[in-house]
């Protein structure tokens, strides 16, 4: 990888010239996780862009993609940075920033360290953190953490931010729901081991038929609809039903009815499986199963997982 990145800035240096320097960085994302970037600054602009080379790395292994094409391709992105400079420049603004603020969930144990730098609390096993859910135009879409360093510019603490960003959560036109059976063809059995396509047709079989996909319009850390409780406790109450919730993803969960006799409940251990064969480490919310209790009007743990840093540990070392 390291090889690989340097050949890109080799290639990029000469695309743009000695108006930008090029530097090499690792930064640290969701789950542990850290990505190679390459940082691009322009001599007097405020603003520098990374741009991670791991997903490129991937595309040459797999189309033949050359490094001097990826530098191409990297170098027509930069032609939007007077855009994104300016978009930036207001950031600071909590005014302009506040309608962007936005709710997600993380896994609390594998993330201990990035939590020490951002405002969050504890939800179950999970941890709520806030981003901001940044539009410059319909093409260029991002999402930036907040941290205390952010609060300190914006003069608001975490109670302003918290409620500001629940409120932005629980606007009606957020939400996504669909029935998982119109989303099955997206599944690629291709990229399946013989167990996990075992597994993926059992559940097809036993399922789909009355489970239900959640997320946000932007289907990013959408998760965080295991948040909003009035909009589960209306599908809970129009089902007449215990909700049994699988977490896909930081970005989805899996709705299903407790009295459905037709399909079958997941374990956790199924849980953890999917997590380590089909997800992406950065992308993994939790080995747990939750519930909402329409009676309580409150989501639980209904049957807790495995550590899921264990997991990940583990999936690392057989690699």
């Amino acid at each position: 990888m390291e090889k690989f990145r340097m050949m890109i800035i080799a290639e990029l240096q000469k695309l743009l010239g000695e108006d930008y320097e090029l530097e090499a960085v690792e930064t640290r994302k969701n789950n542990n996780t850290v990505l190679s970037g390459i940082r691009i600054t322009k001599h007097g602009d405020k603003v520098s862009p990374v741009v991670y080379v791991d997903g490129y790395f991937e595309q040459c292994q797999k189309t033949g993609m050359t490094p001097h094409m990826v530098a191409d391709k990297i170098a027509e992105q930069l032609h939007d940075n007077e855009e994104i400079a300016e978009f930036a420049s207001k950031l600071t603004n909590y005014e302009f920033v506040k309608d962007m603020l936005s709710v997600a969930l993380v896994n609390y144990d594998a993330n201990r360290e990035m939590l020490q730098d951002r405002p969050h609390h504890s939800f179950l096993d999970l941890a709520v953190v806030y981003y901001i859910n940044a539009r410059v135009n319909d093409e260029i879409k991002g999402s930036i953490n907040v941290t205390y360093d952010w609060l300190s510019k914006w003069h608001i603490d975490e109670r302003t931010l918290a409620e500001q960003s629940f409120k932005n959560l629980l606007h009606a036109n957020m939400n996504f729901v669909t029935d998982l059976c119109g989303m099955a063809h997206i599944v690629s059995m291709e990229d399946m081991d013989e167990d996990l396509c075992e597994l993926w047709e059992e559940i097809k079989e036993d399922a789909l038929g009355s489970s239900y996909i959640f997320s946000n319009e932007d289907h990013h850390y959408g998760a965080s609809i295991l948040l909003n409780t009035p909009l589960l406790d209306r599908f809970a109450t129009d089902h007449n039903a215990n909700l049994i919730i699988y977490p896909s993803s930081v970005h989805e969960i899996i709705v299903a009815f407790e009295n459905d006799e037709r399909r079958k409940n997941l374990s956790s251990k199924d849980i953890m499986y999917i997590n380590e064969h089909s997800v992406l480490r950065e992308e993994c919310l939790s080995n747990s199963v939750y519930i909402y209790d329409r009676e309580k009007k409150e989501v639980r743990i209904h049957e807790m997982g495995a550590p899921l840093i264990k997991s990940m540990v583990e999936e690392s070392v057989e690699c």
